[in-house]
């Protein structure tokens, strides 16, 4: 602060957050260990530069923050400020400074690639898995919420933030209310924008049928009793509230953001729409609740399909076969290598 001080408030809080885990870690020590593995751009870069050579560092990339700050931005330009050139470059060096870079999905790997110029033999598409056992037992749970007699229940699990949507929901729903008035829509989750989806939500005459539910611990429980899902993001990567759905068998309305269309076929194992989309988002909406056949077709597939791929135990093999590559890549290599100072795409 003292010698920067036009720098922005953002980029100070990450740069001493990133050098007082690079200090921390120098002071307990990054020796001893077999292999190192890190889940977000900061520590990454951190160990990877006090870690001993011989040890392999494997980084998994849960997201692309710098791209949701762009739509937390309502643009697809980049800005031509120091935030947004920190942002970019912490990405870059987030997913090239180790042996391996684990993404969740294909979209994930083909932005790094194209955007920030990783090479692509250097990412290494696993998708999650989770504990589907675990999950129904939580599903079969008893909660004191259930919706109104003769109303069919749309479920929203998810952060009310500007990256999920809501605001386009709250549109397509006041268009759907026009259309029918069978249904509620109960939004779970609590964000730094409940305040406007709640103004929204009123000046759209949505009282009746849109619920803030706020955050609860019992979505699998909430979940069990809808009849649609939705998730209506504006940038994501691999939402486990879509996994969960799959796994609790319920029809599925999700837009093509990020890795969305790779959870999601369209008509084959649920919906998808143009982000962005309100009357596209309510044609979903509208066609789902009209087509009870359609509804148990999508959730019968998109069930069988998420039973296999989101297996817990494959998820791990891929893990441990990714540690391995790891630890031959190293012991292979007579100097270690270190990601350019710039990423080849430009910002």
């Amino acid at each position: 602060r003292q010698h920067y001080p036009q720098l922005d408030a953002h980029v100070v809080e990450q740069e001493v957050e990133r050098s007082c885990f690079e200090a921390a870690a120098c002071y307990f020590g990054a020796t001893g260990y077999d292999l190192l593995h890190t889940h977000d751009v900061i520590s990454t870069r951190a160990l990877w530069r006090v870690k001993p050579a011989e040890v392999p560092l494997v980084a998994t990339i849960h997201g692309n923050l710098a791209m949701e700050y762009l739509t937390f931005l309502g643009t697809e330009q980049p800005p031509a400020t120091l935030t947004w050139q920190h942002m970019y470059l912490r990405e870059y060096f987030g997913a090239a400074s180790s042996d391996l870079t684990i993404v969740p999905t294909r979209w994930l790997k083909r932005e790094l690639s194209a955007a920030y110029g990783v090479s692509a033999e250097h990412l290494l598409v696993i998708p999650y898995g989770m504990e589907a056992d675990r999950f129904r037992q939580k599903m079969a749970e008893a909660t004191d919420l259930s919706p109104p007699a003769g109303k069919k229940l749309i479920i929203c699990p998810a952060r009310l933030v500007k990256v999920k949507g809501h605001a386009d929901l709250l549109d397509a729903l006041a268009l759907l209310r026009k259309r029918r008035s069978d249904w509620i829509c109960w939004l779970v989750g609590d964000g730094d924008q409940r305040k406007l989806l709640e103004q929204q939500a009123a000046a759209l005459s949505l009282a009746e049928h849109v619920r803030f539910l706020g955050n609860r611990h019992d979505v699998p429980a909430l979940l069990k009793q809808a009849d649609i899902f939705v998730l209506p993001s504006r940038h994501d990567t691999l939402p486990f509230a879509v996994m969960e759905a799959q796994l609790a068998a319920k029809p599925i309305v999700v837009s093509d953001a990020g890795g969305l269309p790779e959870m999601v076929r369209h008509e084959q194992t649920g919906l998808l729409y143009r982000k962005g989309n309100s009357e596209e988002l309510c044609g979903c909406l509208e066609r789902l609740l009209a087509d009870e056949r359609l509804r148990r077709l999508l959730a019968a597939n998109g069930h069988r399909w998420g039973k296999r791929q989101w297996s817990l135990e494959i998820m791990l093999q891929r893990i441990k076969a990714a540690y391995e590559l790891a630890r031959k890549r190293v012991s292979e290599q007579k100097t270690r290598p270190a990601p350019a100072d710039q990423p080849t795409a430009v910002p």
